[in-house]
């Protein structure tokens, strides 16, 4: 099992378990997945696929958002509950993966001021 497929596991109740490591190719699936999600709602709703996208990181990140496996093996989302207490136990989890998004991001301005 890689890496990336240990960042994700799903418990005997299907709820998902993020834990071990998080790398620049877990980030890239997750990006894929709400780009995908972003690309169907975002001409119904007027938004942007970017700001789509950005949006559904934002709704990850506040734990609205959670990764499940699918039926077929991949990786879906689904959203949690009304309850809130629900929602900040799902932010914590999301967070390791929001968190190096940021340090993504960040070495990418980096990277790119530095070439100037």
């Amino acid at each position: 099992m890689s890496e990336t497929e240990q960042a994700i596991s799903i418990d005997d109740r299907g709820r998902e378990l993020i834990r071990g490591a998080i790398d620049e190719t877990m980030i890239q699936v997750v990006d894929a997945l709400f780009r995908h999600f972003a690309q169907q709602v975002g001409p119904q709703t007027g938004f942007s696929i970017e700001k789509a996208t950005a949006g559904l990181w934002g709704l990850f990140e506040r734990g609205d958002l959670r990764l499940v496996a699918s039926d077929d093996g991949g990786l879906t989302v689904k959203t949690c509950g009304e309850n809130r207490a629900e929602r900040r136990v799902q932010a914590r989890k999301n967070r390791r993966l929001v968190e190096f998004k940021r340090q993504m991001a960040r070495e990418g301005a980096e990277v790119a001021a530095t070439s100037k």
